[in-house]
């Protein structure tokens, strides 16, 4: 079959903001957005329109742009679109530049014979002669729609792959690098001709997915340790690869010359809007340039502060290359050690600037133009012959410009450590599950199709799938796992020794699936993990897809079918013909937004055709039986075998349960009906309608239902269902047939593979169905079952920790847990209060107060009009009050 997917599954919920491994930055220019960019130009003129970003200049001067993202480290890929324009350049490039080192792509240089060159450096030497090493030159097509440059590390090595309109040119290796070239700000180059004329380029789209040098967002500490620290440098291309450089514990700005010169080096955080900066250093006697600190667009669009003199400075420039003064305050540069500056807000922007610890400069800006609102942060100095100044250090905290995170509330997190059911439902007749050894094993001496649907319910818009690999799986030809709607799948699949990303939108056939592949690959040699992200922008859905950690695919579906964007959580292994398949998983972490917005209710008027219930049977018949369309459930077949048609419902897992549902059928349709709460097709407590009898009973390791319960019930006459199970030892159990109550017991159950379940409800055994429903309205229990409780994703004790960074000026994170807390049903949602009191106990901020579900959590506090002084922040709940103490300096 090639219907596919590999082999893994999910069981802890938890919501957490914590940062996932891997960041994107996907901008298509359609709503003409520039925000942290930056421009290396004078003179040029920058603007987003028709959905591209556009560059005019008159100057031949060569031109860095700068994504907003923040340095990267190890793996990265960069994808862009060239715009509708293009002339009046010798060449250019992009790719990512680390202190002194560069791996990129250029192009359409005459030096390269009109070529797309792959190149990198690892001790650049002068960045006007760059001793780059060409790894490959490729002839450019004649028509141009992408280009891309994937870097992967692999231990001291650097695995690179390019491609032109999704097409590989090449794939090498690097070996023994230096360190430098595993981490750099992405960056874009211009190289206009020389001398008079029209420079115009353009961009359509940009995708980038990388790991984020920076672990903690929000703040960074530079002691100036790592020669290879990635600030980015820039300015006199002559001199600065020399005169600029990380040695002796510090960043170091050396030029004695008889023309002046500038020089600037930005710090790894990508763009800021919100900041405060703190240099420590000092300078040589003879040293006459010039220190400044700006944010900037371009170097006509910018805030500042600068040193001339005795005097410091605070300006701004609206498309000038000159700033007008706001504010000044004499120093003594002598004496001088300690920098510091800070710009809060925007409407007003609230500027501070500290010398040596003391407030020299303070005051608010208003009207902001929109450029300066964001920007890239850089130091350095200009217009100086001298030039001999150091820093020891650089810290900053900061907000950036722009979220490069998948936009996800929920995690649901499993390593298997314990308990034999971990919620998930198994489509699967013989197989035989365990969960041991920290892993979930799955054997099965069929070789079919074995669906295994998660137990968070239906997702919607983005998220981020994660398994990892359990011992050597045998006896399947192939599998994956993914996102699948109603008729739709985005999936990681395997098939044979390949991997390929695959979807579909509107999936006509399960046992010959019109699914498209967006990429193929070998599969590695070792295989640990494997990872699939899709993000939601508008009406397109981009894609990124990990082997080991390590970025094989990225990019975009446009204009897509709308039930691409939500479904639910599947894995699923295909056996090999006459092979036991014998296959693990050793944990799940998966990212998520919940497509039921309030967990515990589920109604659904079948409106919506791609509402995301799972559908499962009969393979060959299922896509064209079962269908939702004028605003019903539909179950329709005719053919000479008998067949099974069922949908679980989007809830997922769940442990006590009401559902009803309202339909009918045709006269022809011979089908008995059954809804059930299953683990598997042994494992399942069930009702189901045969002939004129009602019944009720559970299957325990067996394929067969134990009857504990039946009463005699028209089928013709009943247009409404409902069904109820409550707990479990015992069991309440009943059925109402139009509104009236036709049964009502109790049972003990005692497996915990029948206290919890998926929801599933169709018709078997039956050459002719002809039946709908018209809504189905559910409130259940959402399921935690007590031997899974949390262990990594959901933490087992009350935690405050402390603040980071403390002492701290002007924001700081708070970090906290909320631990699992066992009720009857569960884990439940415990109500969080988080405020902030001074020294004498009044409050003076609440920064949390509402109900939580167990998992990590953080909040940033910024007291933008608090003295510096100590606070306690306290955390309470039913039984718990912690707190701890925290310094604020201004």
């Amino acid at each position: 079959m090639n219907y596919v997917l590999r082999t893994f599954l999910i069981v802890l919920f938890t919501i957490s903001v914590s940062l996932p491994q891997t960041s994107r930055y996907h901008e298509t220019f359609d709503n003409n957005n520039e925000t942290g960019w930056a421009f290396t130009s004078t003179d040029a003129n920058i603007s987003t329109q028709n959905g591209e970003l556009k560059f005019v200049s008159n100057s031949d001067e060569f031109v860095y742009i700068l994504p907003p993202t923040e340095a990267s480290k190890d793996n990265f890929s960069f994808k862009i679109k060239p715009g509708s324009t293009g002339s009046g350049l010798e060449g250019g490039g992009f790719g990512r530049a680390g202190f002194k080192s560069l791996v990129a792509i250029l192009f359409s240089d005459p030096l390269f014979s009109d070529s797309l060159t792959v190149v990198f450096s690892d001790d650049i030497q002068s960045y006007s002669n760059p001793n780059l090493t060409t790894l490959v030159k490729y002839p450019i097509p004649a028509n141009v729609n992408s280009l891309q440059l994937d870097v992967i590390r692999s231990g001291n090595n650097l695995i690179i792959n390019a491609y032109v309109n999704d097409v590989v040119f090449y794939n090498g290796q690097l070996n023994n690098v230096d360190e430098g070239l595993f981490s750099g700000n992405m960056v874009m180059m211009l190289d206009p001709i020389d001398g008079p004329g029209l420079k115009e380029w353009s961009l359509d789209e940009v995708d980038i997915s990388y790991n984020p040098f920076i672990q903690t967002a929000g703040v960074f500490l530079d002691e100036f340790d790592d020669t290879n620290s990635p600030w980015f440098r820039f300015g006199d291309f002559d001199n600065i690869a020399q005169s600029v450089n990380i040695n002796g514990g510090r960043l170091n700005f050396i030029y004695n010359g008889s023309s002046k010169t500038a020089f600037f080096a930005t710090p790894p955080v990508g763009a800021v809007k919100d900041f405060s900066i703190e240099v420590e250093g000092n300078g040589g006697h003879t040293h006459d340039a010039p220190f400044n600190m700006s944010r900037f667009f371009d170097y006509k669009n910018y805030t500042t502060f600068f040193i001339e003199d005795d005097t410091l400075y605070f300006g701004y420039a609206s498309n000038s290359l000159e700033p007008d003064i706001i504010q000044a305050a004499a120093i003594n540069p002598q004496t001088l050690s300690k920098l510091k500056f800070s710009i809060e807000g925007d409407a007003p922007a609230v500027y501070k600037a500290w010398a040596n610890d003391q407030l020299v400069i303070s005051g608010t800006l208003n009207n902001l133009p929109e450029r300066l609102k964001a920007g890239r942060l850089a130091i350095g100095y200009d217009r100086g012959n001298n030039i001999d100044a150091y820093f020891n250090y650089a810290a900053l905290s900061y907000v950036p410009a722009v979220n490069t995170t998948l936009q996800t509330s929920n995690r649901y997190y499993e390593t298997f450590d314990g308990g034999s059911n971990p919620g998930w439902g198994f489509l699967a007749p013989n197989a035989t599950i365990t969960v041991q050894g920290g892993q979930l094993h799955l054997t099965s001496p069929d070789d079919d199709v074995i669906h295994m649907i998660l137990p968070i319910g239906a997702a919607k818009d983005d998220f981020s799938f994660k398994v990892k690999m359990g011992d050597e799986p045998s006896g399947i030809d192939g599998g994956g796992f993914g996102r699948m709607g109603f008729k739709s799948l985005v999936a990681y699949n395997i098939e044979g020794d390949s991997i390929s990303i695959i979807y579909a939108e509107d999936i006509q056939s399960f046992s010959q699936s019109n699914v498209i592949k967006l990429i193929t690959i070998p599969i590695p040699d070792s295989m640990n993990t494997m990872q699939l992200d899709a993000t939601r922008s508008g009406n397109n859905l981009s894609l990124s897809a990990y082997a080991n950690g390590n970025i094989f695919y990225t990019g975009q579906l446009t204009n897509v079918d709308e039930g691409l964007f939500y479904g639910q959580m599947i894995a699923y292994v295909i056996g090999s013909s006459g092979s036991t398949i014998d296959w693990s998983l050793d944990e799940v972490d998966i990212r998520y937004n919940p497509m039921i917005a309030t967990p515990g209710t589920f109604n659904d008027d079948f409106n919506d055709i791609n509402s995301p219930w799972f559908r499962f049977g009969d393979l060959d018949n299922l896509a064209q039986s079962l269908t939702i369309n004028n605003g019903r459930l539909n179950f329709n077949y005719s053919g000479s075998s008998e067949t099974s048609l069922y949908v679980a419902s989007p809830a997922g897992a769940v442990t006590d349960f009401e559902i009803e549902i309202e339909g009918g059928g045709g006269a022809t349709h011979d089908a008995p009906l059954s809804l059930s709460r299953f683990f598997d097709y042994r494992n399942y407590t069930t009702f189901f309608i045969e002939d004129d009898t009602l019944y009720f009973g559970y299957a325990d390791n067996a394929y067969e239902p134990t009857i504990i319960d039946y009463a005699g019930l028209n089928p013709t006459t009943t247009v409404k269902l409902k069904f109820s199970v409550q707990g479990n030892s015992p069991a309440v159990y009943k059925v109402w047939a139009n509104d009236q109550l036709v049964m009502n017991g109790t049972t003990n159950i005692t497996s915990d593979r029948l206290t919890s379940g998926h929801l599933a409800f169709g018709f078997d055994r039956g050459n002719t169905m002809d039946a709908y429903f018209d809504y189905s309205t559910i409130n259940y229990g959402q399921f935690v079952s007590v031997e899974d409780k949390p262990k990594s994703a959901n933490p087992e004790k009350f935690t405050l920790y402390q603040n980071f960074p403390n002492p701290f000026n002007p924001s700081t994170i708070i970090r906290y847990s909320v631990p699992f807390l066992e009720t009857h049903s569960g884990a439940s949602v415990q109500n969080i209060s988080l405020k902030v009191y001074d020294v004498l106990g009044s409050e003076v901020a609440e920064l949390v107060n509402q109900e939580m579900s167990p998992g990590e959590y953080q909040v940033q506090w910024n007291p933008k009009n608090l003295a510096t002084g100590i606070y306690i922040y306290t955390i309470k709940t039913a039984g718990y009050v912690l707190s701890k103490k925290m310094l604020l300096i201004k």
